[in-house]
């Protein structure tokens, strides 16, 4: 299906007028698979790339489903960033005819600041070496700001109560949600993977501990830990 999808796309694109296309200038182009790395490469060099990324951030990645124009954004890059989560990502560079360097796994987990701290250096060794991108200004502001944020995350949990508050979590958000101090009673993965006799074990867990929030993965959905929250008297909330 996906290889028939992009054939189209191809074609779509063959059909396009010039004018329609993509035009970009000599700065070079870098494509991340979702915001999270654009934001990243952002923060790094800011203006010195054109800065392309393919799915948006209300969606799960390894769901997204390409466009003609993602094609056309492959096309002219000189890097591509993946988290390595997006089964599409070697067919859209295939379809494409781009020579770009394609970098998988990058920023595999930015749940907490340190993971998200090691984001921004694996990112940055990267824009460095292939580009010579001069990116320890950013790098350092970026460090400095994680680590403040970081402080004033756990200063607040410890304000609000959130730690040891018993809760149910979406898997995706296991380590953040760990990081802030709840006390992670159950977790499920996405919604689609999930068994009855996981969904039983969950509830089976959770009727044990007076649990107060269900949090959910916004982009995996949200209608499975909804119905969690609903069977077990708690309050379901969803992260982006």
């Amino acid at each position: 299906m996906v290889r028939i999808v992009l054939s189209l796309i191809i074609i779509s694109l063959l059909l396009l007028p010039l004018t329609t296309l993509v035009t970009y200038s000599e700065k070079p182009v870098v494509v991340a698979s979702t915001t999270v790395l654009a934001s990243i490469i952002e923060d790094l060099v800011g203006d010195k790339v054109i800065i392309e990324y393919i799915s948006s951030p209300s969606l799960c990645p390894a769901h997204y489903d390409v466009k003609p124009s993602d094609v056309e954004k492959i096309r002219y890059a000189s890097l591509i960033f993946s988290h390595g989560i997006e089964p599409w990502i070697d067919k859209l560079v295939n379809a494409s005819g781009s020579k770009a360097q394609v970098f998988k796994e990058v920023c595999r987990s930015w749940s907490t600041p340190e993971d998200l701290k090691k984001c921004y250096v694996e990112v940055a060794d990267i824009l460095k070496k292939y580009l010579g991108l001069p990116v320890d200004d950013g790098l350092s502001k970026s460090l400095s700001t994680i680590d403040y944020v970081a402080t004033w995350l756990k200063n607040f949990s410890k304000e609000n109560g959130f730690v040891g508050t018993p809760v149910v979590v979406m898997r995706w958000q296991r380590s953040f949600i760990n990081y802030l101090g709840f006390n992670i009673v159950a977790s499920f993965g996405p919604p689609e993977t999930v068994s009855l006799k996981e969904y039983s074990e969950v509830i089976t867990n959770t009727t044990k501990t007076r649990i107060l929030l269900v949090i959910d993965n916004l982009p995996s959905g949200v209608d499975l830990g909804m119905k969690i929250a609903r069977e077990v008297g708690a309050i379901e909330v969803a992260l982006p």
